[in-house]
């Protein structure tokens, strides 16, 4: 449902952009991460209930911007044009 909902906004709000976007749902994998984080130029993270989000933690570890919502903990990890 998240892929879906997002693609949809990918192609209502930035049709231009769509075949430059790569979305998907993995289980967990260190290696597969670490591999996507490195060659990733934003991360998004788009939940809408959350503690304080590990992901998010290695996105900017990675040194990536990320894309959030304001749900639980995230606010304190990730700040406008600073980090996000």
């Amino acid at each position: 449902m998240i892929y879906d909902q997002t693609m949809a906004q990918i192609e209502e709000h930035y049709p231009h952009l769509k075949h430059d976007c790569s979305v998907m749902h993995l289980e967990p994998n260190d290696q597969l991460l670490n591999t996507m984080l490195a060659n990733a130029h934003v991360v998004l993270q788009l939940s809408t209930r959350e503690g304080f989000e590990v992901k998010v933690s290695e996105a900017l570890h990675a040194g990536r911007p990320v894309i959030a919502t304001l749900a639980g903990g995230i606010p304190l990890q990730v700040k406008d044009k600073v980090n996000g």
